[in-house]
């Protein structure tokens, strides 16, 4: 449970190798549904910048609720309820199903914006969400990232005082 290992070294090792393989994942993807069914992912560079974005704060949220919850389905719970529900306010825009939701509570989505960019860069090639959409990312990314590092230097402070304690009860409770 105790390693020399820091936290940082520790969330980045789980963080990058997940954000390549989704990466690769999306690049075969993309390149897939372009060539089978002519699928267009815009001309725009922001595109490419918005989705990297996405994996990121993905990632660094999924580890952070894992962290935060310290067991794993219920995590997996936590964020499906979480995503359901911010997907329900915001995931699509102008549809007969969210054409009664006030642009106030879209605008609190980070989906409703991650969606719009991409929608409209894509048949487009600008829209005026990918900065709200960049900065609600890059929001996500950096308080899940250092949520993530403290609730990891908490979990191996208490582990290190775990394994102090039960070294002491071992000896009969003095300290040599």
């Amino acid at each position: 449970q105790v390693s020399g290992v820091k936290s940082l070294t520790l969330v980045l090792g789980k963080a990058i190798p997940c954000v390549l393989s989704t990466l690769i994942t999306l690049g075969i993807s993309m390149i897939i549904s372009y060539i089978l069914f002519g699928i267009q992912w815009g001309t725009s560079l922001m595109t490419p910048c918005i989705l990297l974005l996405i994996i990121v704060a993905a990632t660094l949220f999924g580890l952070f609720v894992v962290k935060l919850t310290n067991n794993l389905a219920i995590s997996v719970v936590v964020i499906f309820m979480m995503v359901w529900l911010a997907g329900f306010i915001g995931g699509s825009f102008e549809t007969y199903m969210f054409s009664a939701w006030s642009e106030n509570i879209k605008a609190l989505s980070p989906i409703y914006h991650t969606n719009r960019a991409l929608v409209e860069c894509s048949q487009m090639g600008h829209s005026k969400y990918c900065q709200s959409a960049i900065l609600y990312l890059t929001g996500i990314i950096g308080v899940c990232f250092l949520g993530t590092i403290l609730l990891q230097k908490r979990k191996k402070e208490e582990s290190i005082k775990t394994t102090w304690i039960k070294k002491i009860w071992k000896k009969g409770g003095t300290e040599k």
